[in-house]
């Protein structure tokens, strides 16, 4: 009979166990729900004010440090007390939503101090600052992302004649770049025009907080492949040396193409074929191959064709 009993128990603390974590989940959002509202309403604030992204990104990396220290060293005092008359620390507390923030995660302010009152072994507490932390570096990552975005756009006067709207400003960005970089250049300079929006797709593409610029270049991939192989053919045909051009544009295909993909190799061959062909002189003109000839024997030599 024991014997039996067993798996009912089993089964019974299993349940009981589940039951206990899942009202220590529940519990555990319920704690972190101020915070995240907090970290939101900072978020949302900040965001629609294009003039303060370098400063504002920069304050909310020190607070994103403010609660990162804590969670990694909670049995550390100094990082549990903000001194209020620290330069700092009063600049970073300026800064909208920032107190908002602390004081959700725990700090308390008296005349002097902003102080996080919990235990070491509060393991509940170190979570809720841990994920602060987190949402912090994500809002970070979104304002340097519309820094670099309002930035191109001074430089733009179609662009900076709009007004600015966080919401939509890097899908506007990246059909402006694909715009320009897809423009026909019928000369020298107008191939010159293209060169800053390669640049700037480049960067869109390998930046790491560029992620709202990737997400809506992403479904426009097609459109900017042939933009980008059309503006390599072009440097090619005209004799350009701006090889940094050649291999930013190089970088933005292998990324754009899918690896290991039948067709992501069939367009690279084509592609390269088509910038072979580019490179040859017009029908009827010579055409001149220096070969260098390796090994030892000093300058190695060369030999024309």
């Amino acid at each position: 009979i024991p014997n039996r009993c067993v798996p009912l128990y089993t089964r019974a603390d299993r349940i009981a166990n589940q039951m206990s974590a899942a009202a220590s989940s529940s519990s555990a959002d319920a704690a972190y729900a101020p915070v995240a509202r907090a970290v939101e309403a900072m978020r949302q604030s900040l965001r629609e004010a294009p003039e303060r992204f370098a400063a504002a990104s920069k304050d909310v990396g020190v607070l994103q440090k403010l609660l990162r220290n804590p969670a990694d060293q909670p049995e550390e005092p100094r990082f549990r007390k903000l001194k209020l008359t620290n330069a700092t620390v009063a600049r970073v507390l300026a800064t909208t939503g920032v107190r908002e923030v602390l004081e959700a995660c725990g700090f308390s302010a008296d005349a002097e101090h902003l102080e996080l009152r919990m235990e070491a072994t509060d393991t509940a507490a170190v979570a809720r600052l841990s994920s602060a932390a987190e949402a912090v570096e994500a809002a970070q990552r979104m304002l340097q992302e519309l820094h670099w975005i309002a930035t191109v756009r001074d430089e733009v006067p179609s662009l900076a004649a709009r007004p600015w709207a966080a919401d939509g400003a890097a899908h506007a960005l990246v059909q402006a770049c694909l715009a320009a970089v897809s423009a026909p250049a019928s000369d020298p300079l107008a191939l010159a025009a293209k060169i800053p929006w390669v640049r700037r797709l480049n960067r869109l593409m390998f930046s790491a907080e560029l992620q709202e610029c990737r997400s809506s270049l992403s479904p426009l991939a097609s459109v900017a492949i042939v933009a980008l192989q059309t503006t390599s053919l072009e440097l090619i045909r005209v004799g350009a040396r701006d090889v940094r051009s050649l291999v930013e544009v190089s970088q933005c295909l292998a990324q754009l193409w899918p690896p290991g993909e039948a067709r992501t190799l069939d367009a690279r061959l084509d592609f390269a074929f088509a910038c072979m062909e580019a490179a040859l002189p017009p029908a009827g003109e010579p055409l001149e191959l220096r070969l260098r000839l390796g090994g030892g024997g000093g300058g190695g030599g060369r030999r024309r064709a």
